[in-house]
């Protein structure tokens, strides 16, 4: 019996074992406090290592330190913001405020820090121009953008990127939230360039966007190469022109050996890879288990199966498990099964204790799973979601499940952490807007918990997630023969 239930005013939660921790929600962080540090310089590189050191490169929080967008960084050591806040960003993309020099992350991992503001371009970088250099580096940042601007633009890592800028080897694993803008992406909202590249890059984080052009790695596409770079987000929200990769392409873009898994948004122009417009694609594929109607404007549909065979890549650099030599590696234990880029890694991640990563930063990668099991008489296109421990995940929205009953009016309110969750308290949520709720005992234990659908979890370890339906689903029992062998003498009927 259900003693006392705790409302939780967000849809995200802290998936522990059970669940044994407290509730967190990945808007909480407070605006940031840190004073700007100069850091020294060696060989014309300034050499970063604190949150300090960040918050001068992008020019303090009060707006009286000048933002340093021409000189060229490189991250020491990991840098963790102490899950703080920025309103504003490295190169806000306004004339002459756009980031041109270089950044090398070094391997190393920029966490504790989200991006939430009005902005005309938003991501740990927002606008970036010139010859500008980003490489090596991982931020695990969720970005926001309150903009009701229709050209704002929203990425993961970079708001908008413009001329030659080479972005390689950086990984963006945070949701990411887009304004009315024309641009958002898991990676990079905005490209209009004269020859843009990502390469060895990646979005695992969910997007969505209230205007048009939002793609699980760029939301808008001019000019820009794509090489062997992936996307595993879900693409949830979009008004037009949604794509696993790419949202719009316009001209002058390629996709080459890279893939996208999530579920894309049901809008008027929408792919599993490119939503809008045309891209020259080559080696490259999306999940059609997850977006089992999508057309295919650019790429190659294959199911979730083929895309974590290791013969679907027979023309990629691809290693079974990990090679240090190859592009790409693959294994059950990382990445959900997909393939995955060896340069994120300095040591075997497929077996225990490995997988640190590269430059030396940081502990070892682990992936945890939530299981997601569909209550009978119902069918789910999304089986499970996989994550870093210590990051936020995205679960899938109400439309990946679907009654088998085509005339059953239920529908998928979210996932619980228990069977039979009370269906009244889950609608109240939906209804109500309120969010993820707890329930717990006279002691105070939790023994259950709510997460409405395209809510988020902080995964700490693997757990098992079971469907909540709006009303009962309708289950067939179908009556089986039994076989004459199983039929003793003593059931027969005299003659």
């Amino acid at each position: 019996m259900w003693k006392r239930a705790v409302a939780v005013m967000s849809p995200s939660v802290v998936i522990a074992g059970f669940l044994s921790v407290g509730w967190v929600s990945p808007a909480s962080a407070a605006a940031c406090s840190i004073t700007p540090v100069a850091p020294s310089q060696s060989g014309g590189v300034y050499q970063l290592s604190s949150p300090g050191h960040l918050e001068w490169v992008k020019g303090g929080s009060d707006g009286s330190q000048t933002a340093q967008l021409a000189s060229d960084f490189e991250m020491t050591q990991s840098i963790d913001m102490g899950d703080c806040e920025w309103s504003s960003v490295i190169g806000t993309g306004a004339p002459g405020n756009f980031f041109s020099g270089s950044f090398d992350g070094g391997g190393f991992v920029i966490s504790g820090l989200n991006i939430n503001g009005d902005l005309a371009y938003a991501g740990l970088f927002g606008g970036v121009g010139g010859s500008a250099q980003i490489q090596n580096l991982r931020f695990e940042g969720n970005v926001t953008n309150t903009t009701a601007s229709s050209s704002g633009r929203t990425g993961g890592l970079i708001g908008g990127v413009f001329n030659t800028t080479q972005i390689t080897n950086v990984h963006a694993t945070g949701s990411v939230r887009g304004g009315d803008g024309d641009g958002v992406g898991g990676l990079v909202g905005y490209v209009s360039a004269s020859g843009a590249v990502i390469a060895g890059s990646s979005a695992t984080g969910d997007v969505r966007g209230d205007g048009i052009d939002v793609g699980g790695l760029v939301g808008f596409a001019q000019n820009l190469i794509v090489q062997d770079s992936f996307a595993r987000g879900n693409v949830l929200e979009a008004s037009d022109n949604a794509g696993g990769i790419i949202g719009r392409s316009q001209s002058g873009v390629s996709l080459t050996r890279s893939y996208a898994t999530g579920t894309v948004a049901d809008v008027t122009s929408d792919g599993g890879l490119v939503g809008a417009g045309s891209a020259t694609t080559t080696d490259s594929y999306f999940d059609q288990t997850n977006n089992p109607t999508l057309s295919t404007p650019a790429g190659s549909p294959k199911t979730s199966a083929e895309l974590q065979d290791i013969a679907t890549f027979a023309t990629w650099s691809i290693a079974s498990g990990y090679d240090s030599s190859a592009t790409w590696g693959i294994c059950s234990a990382v990445n959900g099964g997909y393939p995955f880029l060896t340069r994120a890694y300095s040591s075997d991640p497929c077996t225990s204790g490995g997988g640190g990563l590269a430059g030396g930063g940081g502990s070892p990668i682990t992936t945890y799973t939530l299981t997601l099991e569909p209550a009978e008489g119902s069918i789910c296109t999304v089986a499970s979601v996989t994550g870093r421990v210590n990051t936020w995940v995205s679960l899938p929205p109400a439309t990946s499940c679907r009654p088998i009953d085509e005339n059953s009016p239920s529908v998928l309110l979210g996932w619980a952490t228990v069977k039979n969750f009370p269906v009244e308290i889950a609608q109240r949520q939906i209804d109500f807007g309120m969010g993820a709720y707890e329930l717990t005992d006279d002691s105070g234990a939790i023994t259950g918990v709510f997460i409405p659908s395209d809510g988020s979890a902080f995964i700490v370890a693997p757990n098992r997630l079971y469907a909540v339906w709006s009303e009962p689903l309708v289950v067939e029992e179908l009556e089986t023969p039994v076989p004459q062998s199983a039929i003793s003498v003593s059931d027969a009927v005299p003659a």
